[in-house]
């Protein structure tokens, strides 16, 4: 198919997926400690287990799922149906992540962190052919900038709306945080989905990679990773990055009220980074060599 045929409207879906992607993950990352925490009233330290598992997992599948990715041969192309399959248990577990039930200390724990780990799990099922797709999508260096801008707006404007709404919803949509957090994921959860769905029903893969008989066994091709030094160091460099980007989304809770005394100013403090990437999604096409 021609790039020619490439709309407006495909690139604007394309955004709004990354916009249910990436609200999907802030909302986690910035409020899942908080609530097991505060809300749901988990130890730290099971707490710390719980978060440490399931990162552990979502690095382990989404390196998989690039292999499994690449063999995957569909009318739907590639990618495209993992975000069908992928945001409907994506939105359950979502849901039922932020409402853990009336249990013992125990239970709690094994609810909580199973439910993690199973989430982070699935949302690598759909997230990492997501991000694929726009290599699929064109193969035009032009109209793949103009994706990659609607996805870096998309994608930040999800967390604009997540970290300036969610404490908003939570306190106005029950008498306490718990129903709070619970009718406010499963608001959330509608959204992003009929945002996925609006992406998958839009895009299209015009780009069908050639079909190599000889492909190496995953064994082989982890093995090669550890020659290939690149790769390496951008792995550290994102370890680190979004090390530091969940240190700081889960400490901004805590820091609004427990030293500033107002939890609802979290929303101002967690907004002040993704309005600033959107101001820059902007201007980085404008920038010249």
């Amino acid at each position: 198919m021609d790039d020619m045929d490439i709309k407006q409207s495909e690139k604007i879906s394309y955004g709004l997926g990354d916009f249910a992607s990436n609200g999907l993950f802030l909302f986690v990352s910035s409020y899942l400690m908080y609530y097991l925490s505060d809300v749901a009233c988990l130890d730290l330290v099971v707490i710390s287990r719980i978060l440490i598992a399931g990162r552990i997992v979502d690095a382990l599948a989404s390196l998989l799922m690039g292999f499994v990715v690449d063999r995957t041969r569909s009318p739907m192309g590639r990618c495209r149906p993992y975000l069908l399959c992928g945001i409907w248990p994506v939105s359950v577990l979502f849901v039922l992540l932020f409402g853990m039930p009336e249990l013992s200390a125990s239970l709690k724990g094994l609810y909580g962190g199973t439910l993690y780990v199973a989430f982070c799990l699935v949302y690598a099922v759909m997230n990492v052919p997501f991000s694929t797709l726009m290599s699929l999508m064109t193969a035009d260096a032009k109209e793949r900038v103009q994706f990659n801008k609607y996805k870096c707006l998309g994608s930040n404007l999800g967390g604009v709306f997540v970290t300036a709404t969610t404490m908003l919803f939570v306190t106005h949509l029950a008498p306490n945080q718990r129903q709070g957090f619970l009718r406010t994921a499963l608001l959330f959860a509608i959204l992003f989905t009929i945002f996925m769905l609006i992406c998958f029903i839009n895009t299209k893969e015009r780009i069908q990679p050639a079909v190599t008989e000889n492909k190496p066994d995953i064994r082989k091709a982890l093995g090669s990773l550890k020659q290939n030094k690149p790769w390496i160091l951008y792995c550290g460099i994102q370890f680190c990055q979004l090390t530091f980007m969940m240190m700081r989304q889960e400490a901004t809770v805590y820091y609004a009220k427990y030293y500033l005394g107002r939890t609802e100013l979290s929303a101002v403090l967690l907004t002040f980074m993704p309005v600033a990437a959107v101001l820059s999604a902007f201007l980085m096409p404008r920038a010249k060599r």
